[in-house]
């Protein structure tokens, strides 16, 4: 049996990664500093609560997903972002020379015009030195238990579910990829068990903007719209879109949005 280490299981995509792993076949384990969504993943899946940047370890894995970094966030201390996704990510790198890498990256490091791209595409190059490892830059990702308000597909959803007005302030010339997580991790273990090496984007191909999001949304829930346009500080044409298409996506994206959205209307809250 194939031995899988997981960082950053316990966030959205990487539980629903590891439970994925385990029904593959691979004995899987995952390394957190939070538990998060720990209360999600199989029984069977060995959970380490510790912080990437101070474990040691000594246990070797087959392949290790990296995905033990820190999301986009208003406000964070630039030392964090240094801290957690470049040194935590060199951190992984000289810990596993001989494993298969797969970083999980963001379409941040596309543009790198943040301290957040800045990091994630710096931590791509460190990724890079390593002799058996694939960067791997997924767009907006969606699905169920996603209880973020800041992504706009569940801030939409709970929107709808409540009954509440939904501020959309993204410019409407802006097209965003939005992928299912449960094709994307699908995608993930296709690339971690393939000899693809660098950097890649994966997505659906297909963007959408924000508003015609929410009224697809509506639509498919067969619910009033109830929006508000505000002005966006954003005003250029811009589409965040994958260049790497999922090969044959066992749901694609309307499947996504209906499952997210029973989720949501039927148990989702935040």
């Amino acid at each position: 049996m194939k031995t899988v280490l997981v960082t950053g299981g316990t966030g959205f995509i990487g539980f629903n990664l590891a439970n994925a792993l385990y029904d593959k076949g691979y004995k899987v384990t995952v390394i957190d500093k939070a538990l998060n969504n720990c209360k999600y993943l199989y029984p069977d899946v060995n959970f380490i609560l510790s912080d990437i940047r101070q474990e040691e370890f000594t246990v070797p894995y087959d392949t290790v997903y990296h995905l033990a970094v820190l999301n986009s966030s208003p406000g964070m201390d630039p030392k964090e972002y240094i801290y957690n996704n470049i040194w935590g990510t060199c951190r992984i790198i000289k810990a596993f020379p001989s494993s298969r890498v797969v970083f999980v990256s963001s379409s941040d490091a596309m543009d790198a015009n943040s301290i957040h791209g800045i990091t994630m595409k710096s931590a791509e190059h460190f990724v890079n030195t390593h002799k058996n490892s694939v960067s791997v830059r997924f767009m907006n990702v969606f699905g169920e238990r996603q209880v973020d308000p800041m992504m706009d597909v569940p801030a939409f959803c709970l929107c709808l579910k409540n009954n509440k007005k939904a501020i959309i302030k993204s410019n409407t010339k802006i097209l965003k990829d939005f992928i299912y997580v449960r094709d994307l991790t699908d995608e993930l273990i296709h690339i971690g068990e393939s000899h693809i090496k660098g950097q890649i984007e994966i997505g659906y191909g297909t963007p959408i903007n924000t508003l015609n999001l929410y009224k697809l949304l509506a639509s498919t829930a067969k619910m009033k719209e109830n929006y508000k346009l505000e002005p966006s500080k954003i005003s250029e044409t811009r589409i965040a879109c994958s260049r790497y298409k999922i090969r044959e996506p066992r749901f694609g994206f309307m499947e996504g949005i209906r499952r997210t959205l029973k989720w949501y209307l039927e148990e989702g809250d935040v």
